[in-house]
This record gives C-alpha cells, structure tokens and sequence, in this order.
C-alpha cells in the first residue's frame, strides 16, 4: 500500500485492502513520513486511519519496526533536537496514528544515543501532552513504553508482553507526578497495567509466564 500523496489516505480505493486484512505491518524508515502520508490534522482522523481502528476492533492486529511502531500512538516522537549547551536531548513531538492514546513509544532503546533522555523528557512535559492530545490531564496519566533491538512489544488491552532477545521497559508517572517508576520487562514475561481509581495514574502488576505457571493457577 505504498503512496506518496496524502490524498490518498481519504481515498476508498486506496484503504480498500484494509476492510478485509487481519493484520497491518508498517516498516522502519523515517516515522515523519508516515505521519505526512496518512495521519489526518488532529482532532480529525483519516479514513486510513478509522481503517486501522477497525481492523484492531475487529480483532485485527497492527504492528510496525522502527518507525513503524514510532508512528502507532496518538502522539509520536519524529525526531530529537541535541542541544549545544550540554542539555539533554529533546524530543519534537507531532501526531501519530492514534492506535494507543494512553501511551507514547520509544525503540531502539539500547543503541541509539538520547533515546532515555529525549523519551522520558517527554513523559514528563504533561503541559505537552495536555495540548498535543486536546485532553486536559491526559499528559498526567500518559504511560511510556520503550523497546530494545530485536525485541518486539506485544499490546492486548491493558496487557504487555515481551518477546525477541531483549528487554521492554515501562515507564509509570507517580501520583506526585515528580517521579517516573521505571519497570524492565524481559522477553517472555507479560505485566498487566491497571489504573489507580483515585490518581488516575497506571500501576503495573506482572505476570508469570504460562510454561511457569501451576496449572492450577490458569483462569485466576
């Protein structure tokens, strides 16, 4: 489904192979272009985009590498501003394509420099957030998710699973919002997320592997 004319994200021929797929991969490259061909002017969505929506609820499943899984949230990091001074890198942050909108992703996580910084740099710019999402505190309960080289991140709902030969990390915003608690998660093992009734803020409980588990234990 190549193209290089943003037009054609609101062409019914061109989605056409979307109304029938199970699964949607997007490759690595430069994440801007994905945000140029097929992500509407936010709030407003593309039929692309609506497309991928119903595909995911209709049990479909949606991946990507790189810039691929860049381009998955609703608010998606395009590229990273290094700051003379000695500051931390910084993260320029536009519109992704709205697959997630309690989360925003980082790859690459172990190889290529500033990612830490430009990433949770982010998490932590709620004012950011606030104004990228058009949603009042959603910045406050953002969840940040980051995924070493070939490793890949599964994403059920509300449950995360690692696999590949590294790690997933998971990044949680306290209540005080003055602390990130950061939680590694090695490949093979899930976590659940849960959302704290009172803050709003996520909490985070893992998950045994099934080969692990008693028998006994499965349907708890």
């Amino acid at each position: 489904m190549y193209t290089d004319e943003p037009d054609d994200a609101e062409d019914e021929d061109f989605i056409k192979p979307l109304l029938d797929a199970t699964g949607v991969w997007f490759s690595g490259g430069a994440q801007g272009r994905l945000n140029y061909r097929y992500v509407g002017e936010f709030p407003a969505r593309t039929k692309f985009q609506i497309a991928l929506s119903e595909l995911l609820e209709r049990g479909g499943v949606v991946g990507g590498t790189s810039a691929g899984m860049a381009a998955m949230p609703e608010i998606m990091t395009l590229w990273q501003e290094d700051n003379e001074d000695g500051r931390p890198a910084s993260a320029v942050a536009v519109h992704g394509l709205g697959l997630m909108r309690g989360a925003i992703v980082e790859q690459h996580f172990d190889t290529v420099g500033g990612r830490l910084e430009r990433f949770t740099g982010l998490l932590r710019d709620a004012a950011r957030l606030n104004r990228l999402s058009g949603r009042p505190n959603a910045g406050q309960t953002m969840v940040g998710l980051a995924v070493e080289e070939s490793t890949g991140l599964i994403v059920e709902g509300d449950v995360l699973t690692t696999l590949g030969i590294g790690n997933s990390h998971v990044f949680l915003r306290e209540p005080n919002l003055r602390a990130l608690e950061w939680y590694e998660l090695p490949s093979g093992e899930s976590a659940q997320l849960q959302r704290s009734p009172n803050q709003g803020t996520a909490l985070m409980r893992l998950e045994m592997p099934k080969e692990l588990r008693n028998p006994s234990e499965d349907g708890r």
